[in-house]
């Protein structure tokens, strides 16, 4: 979506400027996806390199959320993951699509080998939980949210941390979870595997240039 800043190093001197405390840093991790897809090199800070101007629209457009009770009140939504009752009514076949599994994997199987993590068709497969569908989208909300003054940063983090508390209840690694975000984009949201491009590009890039998910295990 933003084309600008996808080259920046990962730790430059914004990120040294805006860096949390570690104890904070693992729950980054959350909305870590999209914000990168959306804006590589975003990710490792609670702070944007985005203007709030430019988050706003996003925010009110895409999300329908104009204000500080907007938002609480989606992400209170959101934590209660009402794509389990979506999951219902999903297929097996759409949760184990070859389309998808070969667009990751030749993309980011590179980069997963470098962290010993050798991805398969059967690793794919046994990803079967959604949630994180949920998940990531209440992460990238609250962030940009954070980023407008909608929300503050002790309730950004609260928020962060609340759902990396599910995020633990539903998966064992941020591989597991960030691949239940992508088969629920594809099989929820985008028209086509190429709409979800971006944050296959971007989850390789986690393993790659060593992104909070490899400091940070779930």
């Amino acid at each position: 979506m933003f084309g600008f800043f996808k080259t920046k190093p990962v730790r430059d001197e914004f990120y040294q400027q805006h860096k949390l405390a570690d104890g904070w840093e693992p729950y980054l991790n959350i909305g870590a996806l999209l914000t990168e897809g959306n804006l590589r090199r975003d990710s490792l800070t609670l702070q944007s390199r985005l203007a709030s101007k430019q988050l706003t629209p996003l925010l009110q457009g895409a999300w329908g959320i104009h204000n500080s009770a907007d938002t609480k009140a989606l992400i209170s939504d959101l934590l209660t993951l009402p794509v389990t009752q979506k999951q219902a009514f999903i297929s097996a076949e759409q949760l184990t699509d070859d389309g998808l599994y070969q667009r990751i994997k030749d993309n980011c199987e590179k980069a997963f080998a470098q962290h010993n993590l050798y991805f398969s068709k059967a690793y794919f497969d046994g990803v079967q939980d959604l949630a994180a569908w949920d998940i990531e989208r209440a992460g990238l909300i609250t962030r940009y949210a954070f980023n407008t003054g909608w929300l503050t940063q002790e309730e950004a983090l609260d928020a962060l941390k609340a759902l990396h508390k599910l995020a633990k209840q539903h998966y064992t690694n941020w591989l597991d979870y960030y691949l239940g975000y992508l088969k629920g984009r594809t099989i929820i949201f985008d028209p086509s595997i190429d709409h979800a491009l971006d944050y296959i590009f971007a989850l390789g890039s986690f393993y790659k240039d060593d992104f909070f998910v490899i400091s940070h295990p779930l």
